[in-house]
């Protein structure tokens, strides 16, 4: 079965519902643009659904949904964050276009925070091989998955609870599947950082971005 195939029988559901549920079309379609786009739901988005499409008894495969994940950076790449290479002015105009781009919700989530809606985090991919920690994008995230993006820090800060309990909400794990992905995030850091790592900006760059390296 094609990728195509697997998609449309995913959006000709979608595509009933929307019929049917008048009141609801306008985020249904949404819901359907974003998942052509991104091959995956929001989790709130998927709940919601599923929802409406048992109220009209229309039957559909399971939603693929966008899991949050703990993304800890190496000891040993602290103090590597995009803002400790660039001005002040630059960071804000990346943010503030971030922010705009997710139209100021959560692009994991769809929620926003009490104090201020999002908060602008950093995606590294990091090469085990060559220990090569490159910069990958910038994404909107509310505050509650922001905290789990970092959820060491959050230990910290005393937030730790908070975060493991916004974790296992947002991916629909149990207790058990929490604390073993935990476990492997960590196993993960402590290997990572025991290494040096060489720092790939290239995504700054290649938008004329001026980088003033610190490493």
């Amino acid at each position: 079965m094609n990728q195509i195939t697997k998609q449309e029988q995913i959006l000709n559901p979608l595509r009933e519902l929307y019929l049917k549920d008048i009141n609801h079309r306008e985020f249904i379609a949404e819901s359907a643009r974003n998942f052509k786009q991104n091959g995956v739901f929001l989790r709130s988005s998927a709940d919601f659904l599923v929802e409406r499409l048992s109220v009209y008894k229309i039957e559909c495969q399971s939603l693929p949904v966008k899991l949050l994940t703990v993304e800890l950076v190496p000891s040993t790449c602290w103090f590597s964050n995009v803002r400790d290479h660039v001005s002040q002015k630059i960071w804000d105009k990346l943010r503030r276009a971030t922010y705009k781009q997710s139209n100021y919700r959560c692009s994991l989530c769809g929620g926003r925070g009490s104090k201020h809606p999002v908060e602008c985090h950093e995606i590294w991919h990091y090469d085990d091989v060559k220990h090569i920690q490159t910069l990958k994008g910038l994404i909107a995230l509310c505050p509650d998955c922001h905290r789990v993006k970092h959820i060491g820090l959050a230990g910290l800060q005393g937030e730790g609870e908070q975060a493991e309990a916004h974790l296992a909400k947002i991916n629909g794990w149990s207790q058990s599947q929490t604390d073993a992905y935990l476990n492997s995030v960590w196993e993960i850091w402590h290997e990572r950082s025991c290494h040096d790592w060489s720092l790939d900006l290239s995504w700054l760059t290649s938008r004329n971005i001026t980088v003033h390296p610190k490493r």
